[in-house]
């Protein structure tokens, strides 16, 4: 069966997918790309022979509509090319004289046939938007709407409005549990956390594909809710995971943290059913460069659309090269990481220790951005010899592609002779490799290096490396070479599968990817490349093959080869998107862009020009010749409109325009230059909506009833004018303009009772003077949520200035145990007055004096209870408070700690002296012994944390499993340098009230065991006659830790006394074990799962208790 989505009415400039494959077909022998091929490119066919007796070398190519055959060809090879990856022996079918556009088929009488394929001018730009458009899909932090998706329009998932600071990330300003948003970014392959490692090649690579084509990717539309905005559709894409980038930056010092995670994968659900807590999880020296190399590179790409972000990406990148240069070697290692810090994060590594690659890389953008010279000189980058094809852990070259492509407007200090040949050096290397391989591409040249995890990325980033060859030499081998490397992820390969979703006859159905595999819809979302065939099989699926060409299965089970990453998907946008442009001459098109910011300016103020022109001989602006592409400050007296002329060498030209308006200060709006912020806001209707200069754009509170919208000019001025701009639904009647110099203590300017919605326009004779206005309302007039579109401040700077005050620590919401030490910090900037007073303030009262730097006071958390903390700033004329922090303190939950003299030895386990240990004493277990105390005391039934002081004495490892009552267990494995002791926290143990017992036991080594404490942190259960804590309704969760070698805890909840049945089923439905077969009093209930006879896979587990039935799936990984 023939593809696959469609796309829909141009009228709409979009993609909608109205119709989607079912199935994916069978095997076919000729191995075709499957998506079709431009008709001026080469048209190659491969087909496999071993063993075959052909009774005519003759094939056909028939047209698919009318059956006609349309060309005769023979297969070349002569007695067949042998390839070692598939051990096959194949044939050729060239077939690059058919141009015709149509549908086609090959066939041949003892071979069979190949699946349909297109030759078009467009087969490649629908590539290229499908892959782009996958982006869209696997947004977080918003809904994917049916008008833009299709059959795959899902709810939002994972606001991220919440993130949480991991242990391993804490610091002074931002504590453990401090909360911060961390909105949109993209899920980065199968599971829901966002990674600034892997975003960091994946977004570098879409900027360099629209740097590189920029007529291209301008006129490449995908149909996303941005489209339209004026800004190119993939640039708006882009932005989207930019702007989730920029929040992982701690604003105090530069760094950036590692990811954005829940501790464990969840299981297959779709993203809004996750309710995971989410960490950013400690900083990161890798992380820290690829954030610096991807904001240099947004800095220089979004300054025509966006000057502000322009600057503030540029800033970001330069505060984190800075805070790079002073922690050069902080790497992530995970499982020393969870050793110190909890909860335990067992989501994706992306560890890296190497990282002089991501020096180079961040080096060089931050070259090419900047011009300046000692970016260059502080990695000595002409001194920089080899090359390889980009990879997370390698991105080198990246900087050797950036530096390429920009290379005519380097500093003398840049040897570009040195640069051009690194790149041409890969290229050849690559192009050599095309041609002596049977399947004429180049996969596979370094041995089988190249059939790793994600080797289809490998194989596309051989073409974006060839593509920068032919860019530099204008070698059209390099050109097809690259274009070979395309083919076969569209199916020219030994599977037979093109590997990106909804993209040809025979393509994957069921990627590892989790809205894909939780959605209602039967095909997956599209335009997703799956990893690719390689022999690792980590996985433990069932596989055709172990040759790493035809190691591949198309099954959920197969993390290994169909899993889908946002690293993959990047090259395909690029290569397709750079093949169809070079094809179809875009980037030789006379093009000129001009833009200007601000468009609007103050009189005598400056506004930038920024311009740029392609296919252009010569370029003026306003009559004068410039350069193709610069920027200059400019001051006009008056409205002026600034014309690009570019013109062509036949003559063509094209004109691009820009007017700067100029307006006296008290014209100006004084909110465009601020900042906005509200009660609440949906997701995508954000507060920024209402100071962007566009009656489109709106701020809507994310419920009906009262809600609040306030601008922060940044600066007091003297206000005569606010405008309102309500939209036709959700507009107040009745609502407060109100007026504040530090955003706490607010003065009323208007109060309205009739509002008609519209624009409500109030002016003030006598000025009122103020930083912040703030617009409040009950509720609106058709109790929809308030909508506004615009919010206008227009006034002249006041004479004397507040100071500004902002309270850094303790977070909001922050809690704390009585006894703790708790710092205040603020930070304050003094007013048109000098140096203000400022004092901390408790609950309103003053606690200590901070008129000098630093602005921070220590203090020990008392009785237990919620504090409000905030700063007071006063000078000569102002009287200013901070906004408030909420503390809340808590009691220290009570702590047991039991000796190990107490408890009873068995197995070996023997009691030594050491002065080192808590209480003089260790038990050490051997590789089997166990502690027994039998008197830990519970004052209520409910889930307790135990702490476990050990040590490994002569390994490196060790596993200690817990036992405790109704003969429930945890299994962990224990790491850590030897003969220092550690600690390992386990939660959730659940207690009976009274005595009960805990079990300690080593396994696989030997573990010094220095005392057991009990703390009585935890959610109360149900006990014996208490309804307190019963479950309201029956619930299934999702086991843990999942993945999981080879216990795991799976966890259910009863309402009511019932009989349980739990059982684990295999991906075959055979039943493989049966945990449960009792009645079970009412409560929570938590039963281990101890898989160590079974081979790694994914299992099904179901309980069923009278009318509930449920199951859910679990990964066992060995």
């Amino acid at each position: 069966m023939r593809l696959l989505f469609q796309i829909a009415s141009m009228l709409l400039a979009a993609i909608l997918l109205s119709a989607a494959w079912t199935s994916a077909e069978a095997y076919r022998p000729f191995k075709v790309n499957q998506a079709g091929y431009h008709p001026d490119a080469d048209k190659l066919a491969v087909v496999p022979v071993n063993g075959s007796v052909l009774t005519t070398s003759q094939y056909q190519i028939v047209d698919v509509e009318s059956g006609d055959t349309v060309f005769t060809g023979a297969l070349l090879g002569g007695d067949g090319l042998y390839w070692e990856h598939s051990d096959e022996t194949v044939l050729h079918a060239l077939f690059t004289d058919l141009s015709t556009p149509g549908t086609y088929r090959i066939e041949h009488p003892d071979l069979g046939e190949s699946h349909p394929f297109e030759i078009s001018e467009e087969v490649l730009t629908e590539v290229s938007r499908s892959a782009l458009k996958a982006y869209y899909f696997n947004r977080a932090s918003t809904e994917i709407t049916e008008p833009y998706a299709g059959p795959w329009a899902r709810p939002m998932g994972h606001p991220d409005d919440n993130a949480m600071i991991h242990s391993s990330a804490a610091t002074e300003h931002r504590p453990v549990g401090y909360t911060f948003s961390s909105s949109k970014g993209w899920y980065d392959a199968g599971d829901f956390n966002k990674y600034i490692v892997n975003s960091g090649i994946t977004t570098y690579t879409l900027l360099a594909a629209y740097e590189h084509f920029p007529n291209y990717f301008e006129e490449l539309t995908v149909n996303i809710p941005e489209s339209g905005s004026g800004v190119p559709d993939i640039l708006d894409e882009i932005r989207w995971n930019l702007d989730w980038m920029i929040t992982m930056q701690d604003p105090h010092d530069g760094g950036v943290y590692h990811k954005l995670t829940s501790p464990q994968f969840s299981g297959i659900i779709m993203p809004h059913q996750d309710n995971s807590a989410r960490y950013a999880v400690q900083k990161s020296t890798a992380a820290t460069l690829n954030f610096a190399g991807v904001m240099a590179v947004a800095s220089r790409v979004y300054r025509p659309y966006d000057r502000d972000f322009s600057e503030r990406a540029l800033a970001a990148a330069e505060f984190a090269w800075q805070w790079a240069l002073e922690h050069p070697n902080l790497y992530y290692r995970q499982d020393a990481m969870n050793q110190e810090h909890s909860p335990d994060i067992v989501t994706g590594e992306y560890g890296d220790s190497n990282v002089s690659d991501e020096f180079d890389w961040a080096a060089a953008e931050l070259y090419i951005t900047t011009g300046d010279d000692s970016y260059w000189h502080a990695r000595n980058l002409g001194n920089v010899h080899g090359i390889t094809i980009p990879a997370w852990p390698q991105v080198r070259p990246l900087a050797w592609v950036s530096l390429a492509h920009h290379r005519d407007r380097l500093t003398p200090a840049a040897n570009v002779g040195h640069i051009t040949g690194r790149i041409e050096q890969m290229a050849n290397e690559l192009l050599n490799a095309h041609n002596n391989s049977a399947y004429l591409m180049s996969m596979g040249y370094r041995g089988g290096g190249d059939f790793v995890w994600g080797s289809n990325s490998v194989a596309l980033n051989h073409s974006l490396m060839l593509l920068q060859g032919y860019r530099l030499t204008g070698n059209g081998s390099m050109l097809d070479a690259a274009q070979a490397n395309l083919d076969y992820v569209l199916g020219r390969n030994p599977t037979g599968y093109s590997f990106v979703t909804g993209i040809g006859s025979r393509t994957p159905m069921d990627p590892h990817h989790r809205p894909s595999a939780a959605h209602s819809h039967d095909a997956p979302v599209p335009g997703l490349v799956v990893g690719g065939p390689h022999s690792g099989q980590q996985d433990g699926c069932n596989y055709p093959s172990d040759l790493p060409a035809l190691s591949y299965v198309d099954d959920w089970c197969s993390y290994a080869t169909n899993e889908v990453a946002i690293n993959w998907n990047a090259p395909l946008v690029y290569v397709a998107g750079a093949i169809d442009a070079i094809r179809q001459e875009t980037e030789q098109r006379t093009r000129a862009r001009l833009s200007a910011h601000p468009l609007l300016i103050i009189e005598n103020d400056s506004a930038e020009l920024i311009w740029s022109a392609t296919g252009a001989q010569t370029v003026t602006l306003n009559g004068e010749q410039v350069p193709q592409s610069g920027s200059r400050m400019v001051q006009p007296a008056d409205t002026t409109e600034y014309v690009l002329i570019a013109t062509g060498e036949g003559g063509e030209a094209d004109t691009a325009r820009v007017t700067i308006n100029v307006v006296p200060p008290e014209k100006f709006n004084r909110a465009s230059t601020g900042t906005a912020q509200a009660s609440s806001s949906r997701t995508g209707n954000a507060p920024e909506n209402v100071i962007d200069g566009r009656a489109d754009t709106y701020w809507i509170a994310d419920s009906a009833g009262d809600a609040w919208i306030e601008v922060d000019l940044l600066k007091a001025f003297d206000i005569r004018r606010v405008v309102l701009g309500w939209a036709d639904s959700g507009y107040a009647s009745r609502y407060d303009v109100l007026v504040s110099f530090d955003g706490v203590r607010w003065t009323p300017l208007h109060e309205v009772q009739d509002g008609g919605g519209g624009t409500d326009e109030h002016i003030d004779e006598t000025p009122v003077s103020g930083r912040f206005v703030r617009v409040s309302a009950p509720q609106s007039v058709d109790g929809e949520p308030l909508r506004l579109s615009e919010l206008e401040v227009y006034g002249l700077e006041s004479e004397r200035q507040p100071p500004a005050v902002t309270l850094l620590a303790p977070a909001d919401g922050q809690e704390a145990e009585t006894g703790t030490v708790i710092r205040f910090i603020a930070d304050i900037t003094p007013g048109s007055s000098g140096q203000p007073e400022a004092w901390f303030l408790i609950n309103g009262e003053p606690v200590a004096d901070v008129t000098s730097e630093p602005f921070e006071y220590e203090w020990i958390a008392g009785e237990p209870g919620l504090y409000t903390i905030s700063v007071q700033v006063t000078d000569d004329h102002f009287e200013i408070q901070s906004r408030a922090s909420e503390l809340t303190v808590v009691e220290v939950p009570e702590t047991r700690w039991y000796e190990v003299a107490s408890a009873s030895l068995s197995g070996g386990a023997e009691l030594l002296p050491d002065d080192t240990a808590r209480d003089g004493v260790f038990v050490r277990t051997g590789d089997s012994g166990s502690l027994l105390w039998d008197r830990i005391l519970a004052g209520e039934r409910r889930a307790y944390d135990i702490r476990v002081g050990y040590r490994l004495p002569g390994n490196t490892t060790a596993t200690l499993r817990v036992r405790y009552p109704p003969r429930l267990e945890l299994r962990e494995q224990l790491s850590g340098t030897q003969g220092e002791w550690h600690y390992r926290d386990f939660s959730g143990v659940m207690l009976n009230r009274g005595e009960n017992s805990i079990l300690l036991q080593a396994q696989d080594g030997s573990i010094d065991i220095a005392y057991l404490a009990v703390r009585g942190e935890g959610q109360e259960v149900t006990s014996a006659g208490d309804e307190a804590g019963v479950p309201e309704v029956y619930s299934l969760e999702q086991n843990y830790p999942n993945p999981f070698n080879p216990v795991t805890v799976i966890g259910f909840d009863l309402p009511v006394q019932e009989h349980v049945q739990l059982v684990v089923y295999d991906m075959l439905g055979r039943r493989v074990s049966v945990l449960m077969d009792d009645v079970m009093p009412a409560g929570s209930h938590k039963i281990p799962f101890d898989a160590s006879r079974l081979a790694s896979g994914v299992y099904l587990y179901r309980i069923t208790s009278g009318n509930f039935v449920q199951s859910r799936q679990m990964m066992l990984v060995k």
